[in-house]
């Protein structure tokens, strides 16, 4: 593991919480997303640290689909804001 790689990981409940407070109406939308992130995180963590890839549970892509305006890339961005104040990842460490 790089020298400087930040393996703690934030706690989804957390995140979600300080996300609700700055996206309204989409709480259910704001913790799916927060756990899905959280166990992307987590796994990319066991797979640097040595763990092997067949015995983690398999992620796939998330899609946001709404009209125009509802506020997608607003939720991403202050979710996205949220979890680096708890992990701080450097772009070498591929998380971001």
């Amino acid at each position: 593991m790089p020298t400087g790689t930040n393996t703690q990981i934030f706690d989804p409940e957390e995140v979600s919480r300080q996300v609700k407070q700055r996206v309204f109406g989409q709480d259910e939308h704001v913790d799916k997303i927060v756990r899905f992130i959280h166990a992307a995180f987590t796994r990319s963590i066991l797979i640097k640290s040595g763990t092997d890839r067949e015995t983690l549970p398999q992620l796939s892509s998330m899609l946001l689909v709404a009209p125009t305006a509802s506020g997608k890339t607003h939720t991403i961005k202050m979710i996205a804001k949220t979890c680096l104040l708890y992990t701080s990842p450097s772009p070498r460490d591929g998380l971001l």
